[in-house]
Formats: structure tokens, C-alpha cells, sequence
């Protein structure tokens, strides 16, 4: 029997001040995942949310939406390029 585990990241957004979300999802077009992902952003008072669609897991290349409250933009690329960008876009925001 399983029993839902409480969330951890309004646990971590309370006590640190900058925090970047993952939200990874199935089978949503980009507008209904940016959606969530600013979700997460209200919800949880985080600075940012990379979203991306749990079917490029595996894959050679990647694909992430980097969401704030006013931007999304997408990154396209090997997964190290993907990653690259994504703290390249933290740092920025630092």
C-alpha cells in the first residue's frame, strides 16, 4: 500500500531564497506546461521552473522549457547543452 509523501520544495522554498523548480510531465503541450510551471512558480514562491516532457528521458537530446513569471524560453540540444543553459540562465538571474 502506498501513501503520498509530503512535498519537500514549499519545505525548501521557505527557508532559502532562491529556488529553481523541475517540473517534468507527460503528453502536455508547451502552453499547458508553462501553466504549471508558473503554477509551481505562485505556489511556491520559486524564482524559476525548468519543465519538460518526460518522453525525451532516454534520448540523446533534450528539450526544457526555463519558465519565470514573465519569460519562457525554450532549450533544445544534447542533455549537456540543455544543462549548460539552464545555469547559465540561473546564473543571469543571480
Amino acid at each position: 500500500r502506498l501513501e503520498p509523501v509530503p512535498k519537500v520544495l514549499p519545505e525548501i522554498s521557505a527557508r532559502c531564497p532562491f529556488v529553481v523548480g523541475f517540473k517534468a510531465e507527460s503528453g502536455l503541450g508547451a502552453e499547458e506546461l508553462i501553466a504549471r510551471a508558473r503554477s509551481r512558480i505562485e505556489g511556491y514562491g520559486l524564482r524559476a521552473v525548468v519543465a519538460n516532457d518526460v518522453s525525451v528521458a532516454g534520448k540523446e537530446g533534450s528539450s526544457a522549457l526555463f519558465v519565470t513569471k514573465l519569460s519562457a524560453e525554450r532549450i533544445e540540444g544534447t542533455k549537456g547543452r540543455v544543462a549548460e543553459e539552464v545555469l547559465s540562465r540561473i546564473a543571469g538571474m543571480l
